[in-house]
Formats: C-alpha cells, sequence, structure tokens
C-alpha cells in the first residue's frame, strides 16, 4: 500500500470512530441522563456569586463549567454544598488545582458512562471554578517555594485559616504570607 492509501485509509478509519463518538455522545445526550447534572447545576445558579453554567462538546467528553465567585474560603457553606453534591453523584475521578496567582480553585469531577453502542465511554466533566476574594478575611497566599533560575521566581499557594498551611520553604523556614495588594492587583 503506498503512503497516499494508507494515509486515506488512516483518515476514513478516523472518522469512522469520530462519527461513533459523535452518535454515541448524542445518543448519551438524547437519553435524559446528562439532565441530572444540568439540574444539579442550574439550581444553584444566583445570578451574581454562582455564575449560569455553560457547556460544549467535544467527542466523547461533555463538558460542564461553573464559576463562583467571591468567596471568603474554600470550606465556606456555599462551595462545600456544591462539592458534596457531585461527591454524592459517585464521580469516578476527581482533582482539584490551585491557581494562587488569581486566587483560585478549580475543582474538576469526571463521571464516565459506558453508551450500549459500540463500548463506548461518554464522559461528563464538571469543572467548578472557585474564586476567594482577594482580600478574604480567612484565605491568604504565600509562597511554598521558588523555581530555580538565575533570578528566582516564587511559587505561590492558597492557605486558609481552615485548611492545614504548606510544607516549609526548601530552607525549613516558615512560608511567607503574601498581601495581595502588594503583588499589582
Amino acid at each position: 500500500m503506498d503512503r497516499t492509501a494508507f494515509l486515506t485509509s488512516d483518515l476514513l478509519a478516523n472518522a469512522s470512530r469520530t462519527k461513533r463518538q459523535a452518535m454515541a455522545s448524542a445518543n448519551f445526550i438524547k437519553s435524559g441522563k446528562l439532565k441530572k447534572y444540568l439540574d444539579l447545576l442550574t439550581s444553584m445558579v444566583d445570578g451574581e456569586v454562582i455564575t449560569e453554567p455553560w457547556a460544549f462538546l467535544s467527542g466523547v467528553m461533555i463538558y460542564l463549567n461553573m464559576r463562583v465567585n467571591d468567596l471568603d474560603s474554600f470550606k465556606g457553606e456555599r462551595i462545600q454544598g456544591i462539592l458534596t453534591s457531585l461527591e454524592y453523584l459517585n464521580p469516578t475521578d476527581q482533582s482539584v488545582t490551585d491557581y494562587a496567582e488569581f486566587f483560585n480553585k478549580e475543582f474538576i469531577y469526571h463521571f464516565k458512562h459506558i453508551v450500549n453502542d459500540n463500548d463506548i465511554a461518554v464522559t461528563v466533566r464538571i469543572c467548578i471554578d472557585a474564586r476567594v476574594k482577594h482580600d478574604s478575611p480567612t484565605c491568604k497566599r504565600v509562597v511554598t517555594g521558588y523555581k530555580p533560575a538565575s533570578d528566582p521566581t516564587p511559587i505561590y499557594g492558597i492557605v486558609c485559616d481552615d485548611e492545614v498551611p504548606p510544607d516549609n520553604e526548601p530552607n525549613g523556614e516558615p512560608a511567607a504570607y503574601i498581601s495581595p495588594s502588594t503583588e499589582g492587583y
């Protein structure tokens, strides 16, 4: 088989797989199984702190996103209620990523569903973008280390009064608290 024929065959196989994935996603959405996630997210919207969820589809991944603004802490009742509700739905995977430079954390939950036709898995990925107030009375941005370079760049973390503080800096000293107002906010 020459190279052109091979590439053509490979592209057709990919197109066929993409079509099967698109059909699996469409069948999952039509089945009503997505409704429980959408209902949960839309029921929490208050129009100010909790924004309307937004969604998009890519292959067999359905992305649902929501932002929760102006939190005093990541352990407050409002954000914990959302996270507890999502954990109650039994995610197949979950993770938390800190974005200390923006005073936020992303709580990501994956829910994998096998669709009967061709045993293709459709995954619902829910991302809760939780943002703490820059002037939060309970959360501070701290230096947790430094990136090695000729001019060391600080690595930041977020520590709230109701959380365990980060490890000490490499020199054994406690992490330094940084006021967001001194960092160009």
